[in-house]
């Protein structure tokens, strides 16, 4: 079983194949993460053509969008 960090468990654990018949665990990408980018897909879908949103650069939407997943896993506690 992988580690758990604080960014959360995996979104996207499963094991893959290996051409030898063999497995191996992958944690795929960690919860926080997949929040983060729900999150900026809504940020962003009303970014374009929005004034009131036109002066945030990409680091001001990451940083919101981390923000939420922040509240997001922090809501699961």
């Amino acid at each position: 079983m992988p580690h758990t960090t604080q960014d959360g468990t995996p979104a996207f654990p499963h094991t893959v194949l290996l051409a030898d018949g063999s497995a191996e665990y992958s944690v795929g990408m960690r919860l926080r993460d997949w929040f983060a980018g729900q999150a900026a897909a809504g940020i962003t879908s009303g970014y374009w053509g929005n004034p009131e949103m036109s002066g945030l650069s990409p680091i001001d939407l990451a940083q919101e969008a981390y923000a939420l997943a922040d509240a997001m896993m922090e809501a699961r506690k």
